[in-house]
Formats: C-alpha cells, sequence, structure tokens
C-alpha cells in the first residue's frame, strides 16, 4: 500500500500505544504539553477490513499534520531520556516529511 499510494517512512522505535504514552507523561513533568496519542491511537481509523492477524491502523489528513508538527515542536528541545527525544524526533520528522510532500500520513500498529 505504501509503495502504491505513497512511502514507507523510517520507523526504527516501538510506537505502540503503551510507549506513546510514556513519552507524554515523561514531556508532561517537564511542563512540555504533547500528545501524540491523540494523533495516532485516537485518531480516524481507515476503512479497511478487520482481519486477523491485521494491525491496527489509521492515518492523520494532511490538514492535521500541522497541529501534530507544532505540539511536537516544544518537546524538541525537553529534558528528557534519550529514547523518548528520539521518538519525538522521529514522530517530528514524519510530520515534517508529509507536509513538505502534501500527504496525508497512514500508521498501524501490530
Amino acid at each position: 500500500m505504501c509503495e502504491h499510494y505513497g512511502k514507507s517512512l523510517d520507523s526504527e522505535y516501538d510506537m505502540s500505544s503503551e510507549w506513546l504514552g510514556e513519552v507524554e507523561e515523561a514531556l508532561d513533568d517537564v511542563g512540555v504539553c504533547c500528545e501524540p496519542s491523540e494523533y495516532f491511537v485516537a485518531g480516524d481509523d481507515l476503512p479497511l477490513p478487520r482481519a486477523f492477524p491485521y494491525p491496527i491502523a489509521g492515518c492523520i489528513d494532511f490538514e492535521v499534520l500541522t497541529e501534530l508538527r507544532d505540539e511536537l515542536e516544544p518537546a524538541l528541545s525537553a529534558d528528557v531520556d534519550s529514547d523518548v527525544l528520539e521518538t519525538v524526533t522521529e514522530l517530528s520528522e514524519w510530520a515534517h516529511e508529509c507536509l513538505r510532500e502534501r500527504r496525508g500520513l497512514v500508521w498501524f500498529f501490530y
């Protein structure tokens, strides 16, 4: 699907809903309000057939990616654990690349 409709973005880190919750908690502890799970876990579902072992999938519309980018921006300079910062950096890179290419983002978790 990525090759046909767009392209695959690098994903070096575990982006589970549990991990995103830990990222948000770490950012909150240093006073940064950033909730990527609002976009990835609670985002819009894709109308794909449900079949085991199909991933949990969703999308972020192009118009909403500016909000995600802006929310992640202060988190990039937060005094947090390196794993948290790497995750925030990767999410920010995804948002910037999609905005540059004027595309929405499709995500999935296995």
